[in-house]
Parts: C-alpha cells; sequence; structure tokens
C-alpha cells in the first residue's frame, strides 16, 4: 500500500523532552502495537507535555488546520490507546474527556479548567496521607492519583 503524498509536512522525529529513553514517536507507536501512519504521528506530535489540556474534537480541528487529513474517528482511537498506554493522562473536564502528555515519573496534576494549563507536582505530603490511608484501613494500595482543579492566576485576572 502506498501513502498518500499530503500537502502538509510529514511529521518529524523529534522527542518529546520528557521522554525518558528519547523513544522516537514512530518506536512509541510500533511498541503500543500502532501502525506508526502520517495521522498517528502527527496526533503524536501535537501531544507535548508543554501543551494545554486538549479535547478529542479541539485535537481534530487542529490538525485540520494543519491540513492533515486525520479522521475524527482515528484522533478518538489514537488519544484512546496512548491513554490506555499511560502515554496520556486524562483529565474529566466539565462534561467533556481531555487528554495531557505528562512526564512518565509519578506526580500529580494542578488543572487549570478555564486554560487548561497543567502543572506536575511531586507533593511528599500527599505520598505519606495515601500511605497513612492505606495503613490505617490495612488496605494494599494498587495504585493512587491527585488532581487539583483550580483557575489559574492568569485566568482569574483576565477581563
Amino acid at each position: 500500500m502506498t501513502m498518500p503524498s499530503w500537502s502538509y509536512p510529514a511529521p518529524t522525529e523529534l522527542r518529546p523532552p520528557d521522554d525518558p529513553d528519547g523513544e522516537p514517536p514512530t518506536a512509541l507507536l510500533r511498541r503500543l502495537g500502532l501502525t506508526p501512519t502520517r495521522g498517528r504521528l502527527a496526533i503524536l506530535e501535537q501531544l507535548t507535555p508543554d501543551q494545554p489540556l486538549t479535547s478529542t474534537r479541539d485535537l481534530h480541528q487542529r490538525l485540520t488546520q494543519l491540513h492533515c487529513p486525520v479522521g475524527l474517528a482515528t484522533v478518538y482511537r489514537t488519544l484512546r490507546a496512548l491513554a490506555d498506554a499511560g502515554i496520556l493522562h486524562t483529565f474529566i473536564v466539565g462534561h467533556e474527556v481531555t487528554y495531557h502528555r505528562c512526564s512518565p515519573r509519578h506526580h500529580h496534576h494542578i488543572v487549570c479548567i478555564r486554560c487548561g494549563h497543567v502543572w506536575e507536582e511531586h507533593p511528599h505530603a500527599v505520598e505519606h496521607w495515601v500511605d497513612h490511608a492505606v495503613q490505617t484501613h490495612h488496605a494494599q494500595l494498587i495504585e493512587h492519583r491527585a488532581d487539583i482543579f483550580v483557575i489559574c492566576h492568569t485566568c482569574d485576572t483576565s477581563p
């Protein structure tokens, strides 16, 4: 099968800054069992840790504006696969599922519900609280996640 020649530039092999192994996008997709098509590579290229939260529709619209012919179903399936593999974190903001690419190390999030900015936090107090709660209830910890939703200072002072 030949790849169609599209008018948008082919995705680059840039390595995300927080990727611990420096794994190129094509290798990442193959490791997840996904064929590294131009569309999937373009999707992955748009998902960097410095980007705000994005929804499936927002990402599809951004790709359309970049003249990248990726269908909405492909965007949805690719985001879901990346989230299932732990590459993306999902957040429910309002009634919408949004995605963010975070660093692979353990952390928690502060998320602005207006602009979608995500800060990664490494608070030891949360870890101590989790350990205490698990011990108090004589339970076995499987996993935990702490997300704090805020209106950031920039959004709070915007007219």
